[in-house]
């Protein structure tokens, strides 16, 4: 199905409405990249600083938050 649908192109306005397919081409990917990059900041900034900072904490919080967001926890538990 994944290939026949990507094959004859992804309705936008359907996907949207559908909250499963809209987290699993719209949210997950968008999250988990945002994250990435988030923990790749993260990680230059704690090489370059020798002191853990408040904002490099809430940085990698969001990061985990992303993660554990966009997780498809309903596949792993489902």
């Amino acid at each position: 199905m994944l290939v026949s649908t990507f094959s004859k192109g992804l309705d936008m306005g359907a996907v949207m409405k559908n909250a499963d397919l809209r987290f699993q081409y719209v949210e997950h990917p968008f999250s988990m990249l945002i994250a990435a990059v988030l923990m790749t900041i993260i990680n230059k900034k704690f090489k370059t600083t020798e002191k853990l900072t408040i904002p490099i904490m809430s940085l990698g919080l969001v990061a985990i938050a992303l993660f554990v967001f966009a997780f498809p926890w309903a596949r792993v538990f489902g």
